[in-house]
């Protein structure tokens, strides 16, 4: 017997409720992305077939036994090393219970050294417990589906953001804002507003310079020993592990650290100061905002100060450009970890409008990030919904009236 079995539920093997075939002649090579129905394969992708080979609900798995479990109702394909599943018992909710379980099963029973499986003994004499009633079954499953469902509308709305986000700073560090207030016209449609300059064609009131021309101060962050991180220090460092990819800053997560006055002093981050990191994720900006307590950068990052000719988060936004990432990739050296010399980024050439049109181009890429993180932290919210409801509804810790 494995833990005590809630009441009106019942508890029995995998083996017992599934029957399974694997019918499918098709290769995962060749699955395309232009084919009309899903093609589940024994990983985690899942592809496009032009033909199906089932319908209605089934539970796909691979055949050397289960290292993930999808689940699909409709028409659909799945690959020659892949298992396709129907169950005795409401198939949606099988496919969050073997999810539940599969998260707590030891490591240890997985058996390959790439794509790892549970063997199918074990997976056939996993115990698991169902409650009794399929009312009860299939009101679980709705309820965990509806958030399923929520999770997917959210993410395709990031997608959706992301890809508007970076043709939208595209669009704005290359073309700018107009007197009337809009992004002007392209090159080809307004070919006299435009210069030729070593970076491409940009507006011709636009200055194009090295960084170097409006650099007030630069310094990378200081060395110190592992054993100075302490959790009672007088300092935070940023490492390069401290950004996002998107270039926000994770100021909770910086570690402390407990180290001379002086040191601290010479590093301590100022308001608006831009850090780029030069190790790893070369190239890699941010922003630091001034948060009540004293931070520093790392020793692979540099700290920039400019002059008030440039708005700090337009370089920021600038970093992110394809005409930055190509001088990233010219300059960077290569090793066990990629390195961008601080003295290099002083020779990367970057167009600067007047400050008043940097300042309304970074609002409005602010207004439209704004959008995409409300977005993460409602996915956040929904993944966190979900797990918690898993715990609860799949175990019979709350019921749920069928």
């Amino acid at each position: 017997m494995t833990s005590e079995v809630p009441e009106g539920w019942k508890e029995t093997c995998v083996g017992k409720i599934i029957s399974g075939n694997n019918k499918s002649k098709i290769q995962v090579g060749q699955a395309n992305d232009t084919g009309k129905y899903k093609f589940f394969t024994s990983g985690e992708a899942v592809l496009k077939y032009d033909e199906w080979l089932v319908d209605g609900e089934n539970l796909f798995m691979a055949t050397g036994g289960v290292a993930n479990v999808k689940y699909f109702d409709g028409e659909c394909a799945y690959s020659t090393d892949t298992y396709s599943l129907k169950s005795s018992i409401n198939t949606q909710l099988l496919y969050y219970l073997l999810t539940l379980k599969i998260d707590k099963i030891n490591y240890s029973l997985f058996e390959g050294t790439g794509l790892k499986h549970l063997q199918k003994p074990e997976f056939k004499d996993m115990v698991i417990h169902v409650p009794k009633d399929p009312k009860e079954q299939e009101k679980i499953a709705e309820i965990l589906e509806k958030v399923d469902e929520n999770i997917t509308i959210t993410e395709k709305l990031i997608n959706k953001y992301v890809a508007m986000e970076t043709g939208l700073i595209w669009d704005l560090l290359t073309k700018g804002i107009s007197k009337e207030g809009s992004i002007r016209n392209s090159f080809e449609n307004n070919q006299e507003s435009y210069i030729e300059t070593p970076i491409g064609n940009l507006p011709k009131e636009w200055e194009v310079v090295q960084l170097k021309k409006y650099k007030i101060t630069s310094l990378y962050g200081p060395r110190f020993n592992a054993e100075n991180y302490n959790e009672n220090g007088n300092v935070k460092t940023i490492r390069g592990t401290d950004f996002t990819k998107e270039g926000e800053i994770l100021y909770e997560q910086a570690p402390k650290a407990l180290l001379p006055f002086h040191m601290v002093n010479t590093h301590k981050l100022k308001d608006n100061d831009i850090l780029i990191v030069t190790t790893a994720d070369c190239g890699l900006t941010a922003v630091f905002e001034d948060q009540g307590f004293p931070f520093i950068p790392s020793a692979y990052t540099v700290k920039y100060k400019f002059s008030e000719k440039v708005n700090p988060f337009f370089v920021k936004y600038y970093m992110t450009t394809s005409i930055a990432k190509k001088q990233v990739e010219k300059y960077i050296r290569q090793g066990t970890l990629g390195n961008l010399p601080g003295s290099d980024l002083f020779r990367f050439w970057i167009q600067i409008p007047s400050r008043k049109e940097q300042d309304r181009i970074v609002e409005i890429i602010e207004n439209s990030r704004k959008r995409l993180f409300r977005e993460k932290n409602n996915l956040l919210k929904y993944q966190k919904m979900k797990s918690g409801l898993m715990q609860d509804l799949l175990t019979g810790k709350v019921k749920v009236a069928a």
